[in-house]
């Protein structure tokens, strides 16, 4: 069965971005020492909304990655000086029009789910090419793109979609050992919680960093039934805020005794 992944760079771009501010050093006297934490670095963006926090006290960022709702913490450094930066994007969207709660059939298990649909009212969808959904929301600056495997009937006007609700926390090895002319990346650490539900999206991801003192109408209905890519863009930015494979480890599961009282079953 494909697992869930999630990659959210935005926090990570803040963090080294925050990390320079505090320590007024140039952006360019990194030194890399994997492919990971030269991709950080060339493509780092800002995105506007990101909060963060950078202090020489662990108990400070620690404190504010709490009050953001986050579980990560950071370890205190110990034998060296040391600055700890965290950085956290919060983004909730509702979709153009609200959609319905609804049930997901995929083989012989049930899944909460809901329905979004295109009517004379309005659209909550697009379809492009025949494998990719663009969710629309009341910004018209996010938007959600659903990619999926199977070919999209070209009379499709409503689609059903699992709810999603994930929490990840993720340890950034490759970030570690990134140094500069005074100090080097001891821990990199992320939570990135992501839902979708018939109202619209909620993303939350924090990235945390140690640095230590050193060298260096009528139609069909669409079913998302199996694994689907998903990416949340801002328009404007090549880079999604957050893109993934979800799979069904992440998606609400149900009997098929609830699937059946509850009567939404289509």
């Amino acid at each position: 069965m494909i697992k869930t992944k999630l990659e959210c760079n935005y926090p990570i771009y803040a963090c080294i971005e925050a990390f320079e501010d505090f320590t007024e050093l140039d952006r360019y006297d990194w030194v890399t020492t994997n492919d990971y934490q030269r991709r950080i670095l060339n493509n780092r963006k800002w995105l506007a909304g990101i909060e963060t926090e950078a202090s020489y006290e662990v108990q400070v960022v620690n404190k504010f990655l709490k009050d953001q709702g986050l579980d990560i913490q950071l370890s205190p450094i110990t034998g060296a000086p040391g600055i700890y930066v965290a950085a956290v994007l919060s983004l909730a969207m509702k979709w153009r029009k609200k959609g319905f709660e609804s049930i997901v059939k995929s083989g012989e298990k049930y899944y909460k789910g809901f329905s979004l649909h295109n009517s004379l009212q309005g659209t909550n969808f697009d379809i492009y090419g025949n494998h990719t959904f663009v969710l629309r929301t009341e910004d018209e600056m996010y938007d959600v793109s659903i990619l999926v495997k199977k070919e999209i009937p070209y009379d499709t006007t409503s689609i059903l979609i699992p709810t999603i609700k994930i929490d990840l926390i993720t340890e950034l090895k490759d970030l570690v050992g990134m140094s500069n002319k005074l100090w080097i990346i001891a821990e990199a650490i992320q939570q990135t919680k992501l839902k979708l539900t018939h109202e619209g999206f909620e993303v939350k991801s924090g990235a945390a960093i140690s640095v230590v003192s050193g060298s260096a109408t009528t139609g069909s209905t669409f079913t998302l039934d199996e694994a689907f890519e998903l990416s949340i863009r801002k328009r404007g930015y090549s880079e999604p805020i957050i893109h993934g494979v979800i799979g069904k480890d992440s998606w609400e599961k149900i009997d098929a005794v609830e699937a059946t009282v509850t009567n939404l079953i289509v």
